[in-house]
């Protein structure tokens, strides 16, 4: 990802009711993959049954945007190569974190690392956008790169407008949005890039078979309505294969 920290927190503010979502499922040590600034770690700091959370992230300059908490401690750290004191009753990656790996073996290693990380009756809990939908009846020669959609206006000193234009390569299965900040007199004034490589069901499934991770639950939304091939998210809950819940 290639962004400015403040320009990202100001816009990237997740999905309706994922916060809640993730603090339903908190409990005892937590690791947060993706943590950024800390929006959902810190909610998740203040759930009474959780003891502790590292909220992990290879930008420092988002963690340095992480409100402190007295139960937060904030790691620069790689999702696939991080190596922590646990291990975690719960691991999270929010916010389609996992999209951002962008080849197979990254996939791999962040799950491989998740699994030597959970504790022996914990979960791995994710939410991702879902792609199934997209990848089998849409077409790239649709998605122009130079088309801008407005997606936000922000409020605050500036007030800016975000316009988002996308690349999208289905045999790769990368789709790249890059994000324009637009000031009242129409200037540019920031840019940002997120890198995707979306995996289909089957994929994330099979990745997650490989690591020794099997899904208890698979999500459509964040109310719990189960994965039926038709909604716009992926919302997994896995644990190591063999454990009870």
């Amino acid at each position: 990802m290639t962004y400015d920290a403040e320009l990202y927190a100001r816009l990237h503010r997740g999905t309706e009711g994922d916060v809640d979502f993730y603090r339903r499922h908190a409990t005892g040590t937590v690791l947060e993959i993706g943590a950024g600034f800390g929006r959902v770690t810190h909610a998740v700091a203040d759930v009474a049954e959780v003891v502790r959370i590292v909220g992990l992230d290879i930008d420092p300059s988002l963690l340095a945007l992480a409100p402190a908490h007295a139960k937060v401690t904030y790691r620069p750290g790689d999702a696939r190569t991080f190596n922590l004191d646990g291990p975690f009753d719960r691991i999270f990656a929010p916010h389609g974190v996992l999209w951002c790996l962008l080849d197979d073996r990254d996939v791999s290693a962040c799950f491989e690392a998740v699994a030597r990380h959970l504790a022996p009756d914990g979960l791995f809990v994710f939410d991702v956008w879902a792609a199934d939908e997209l990848h089998a009846e849409g077409d790239p020669e649709d998605v122009d790169p130079e088309h801008l959609d407005h997606v936000a206006t922000l409020d605050g000193e500036p007030a800016l407008d975000v316009l988002e234009r996308s690349t999208w390569d289905k045999a790769s299965q990368r789709l790249d949005v890059t994000y324009l900040y637009v000031d009242a007199d129409e200037q540019v004034v920031g840019e940002g890039t997120i890198h995707q490589r979306y995996l289909l069901e089957h994929q994330l499934r099979a990745h997650l078979d490989r690591a020794r991770l099997e899904l208890v639950d698979l999500f459509g939304d964040f109310a719990g309505t189960t994965y039926d091939g038709t909604h716009d998210h992926l919302i997994g809950v896995a644990r190591l294969r063999g454990r009870a819940v």
